[in-house]
């Protein structure tokens, strides 16, 4: 399923760049697709991109659980534990960024930033964690590591990614109150 998510995101990514391409040459386009204020379509551009990014991103770490599942992986009580709260901690994440988005809150973009330090940490403690693992099947430390650093780096991107987001969010709702200026 998420192989097929990354192939949709990939879609959507095209149509939102096709669609703020257009808008940036014609604003009757801006305006039916909700594009107010040019200056955004830098920054919406960026998010596009971002969130492609965190697809393929994930569609990496499905790719991974495939390799431990087909190796006989089995992780600990520990271990999954760990892995439980990172899996909360990265959906919260990613719900205060994207609230804070299309809310364009400065103060919701903030917390978001503020969220990703510690889930950061929490990618960190179960890569820490992934040299105790060892499978039912026999399988050494060394290739289970190997294995997990393949589901555990790309998700330390994601949380990256996230933090992107959060920060074009806050330059944007930043710039609402700022007075716009011409070079002309």
């Amino acid at each position: 399923e998420v192989h097929r998510l990354e192939d949709e995101a990939d879609r959507l990514y095209w149509l939102v760049t096709r669609q703020l391409l257009l808008a940036a040459r014609d604003r009757t386009v801006a305006a039916k697709i909700g594009l107010t204020e040019p200056r955004h379509m830098l920054g919406d551009r960026v998010v596009a991109i971002t969130l492609e990014s965190i697809a393929d991103l994930w569609d990496e770490v499905a790719r991974g659980v495939g390799s431990l599942e087909a190796a006989g992986f089995r992780p600990s009580p520990a271990f999954a534990e760990i892995v439980a709260r990172l899996d909360t901690s990265v959906s919260t994440l990613a719900e205060a960024t994207m609230t804070s988005f299309f809310s364009t809150s400065l103060g919701e973009a903030n917390g978001a930033l503020d969220l990703a330090p510690s889930v950061g940490a929490q990618v960190d403690a179960l890569r820490v964690q992934a040299p105790s693992q060892k499978c039912d099947r026999g399988l050494d430390v060394c290739t289970s590591c190997l294995l997990i650093v393949e589901v555990i780096r790309p998700i330390g991107q994601v949380v990256k990614q996230y933090a992107t987001i959060a920060q074009v969010t806050m330059n944007r709702a930043m710039a609402v109150d700022a007075p716009s200026f011409s070079l002309a």
